[in-house]
């Protein structure tokens, strides 16, 4: 089960989502998330989370493949 999945399964709050996302990203994703979060001046939503993580590691090519 994915993290998108289990955020809309367990019914988390909007306000919560991203914080239970951090718990499970690991390793490079981890490091560039530690890095996000500290230039952020408040926190992400979900949607701006899984925005700037896509754009990160999804090649453009795979955001259009992803899309259609």
């Amino acid at each position: 089960m994915n993290t998108t999945d289990l955020i809309k399964a367990v019914q988390i709050a909007d306000e919560d989502q991203v914080e239970v996302a951090k718990i499970q990203v690991r390793d490079v994703v981890r490091v560039w998330w530690v890095a996000e979060e500290a230039k952020l001046e408040k926190s992400f939503t979900w949607g701006q989370f899984s925005k700037s993580f896509y754009e990160r590691f999804f090649p453009k090519m795979a955001h259009k493949e992803m899309e259609e």
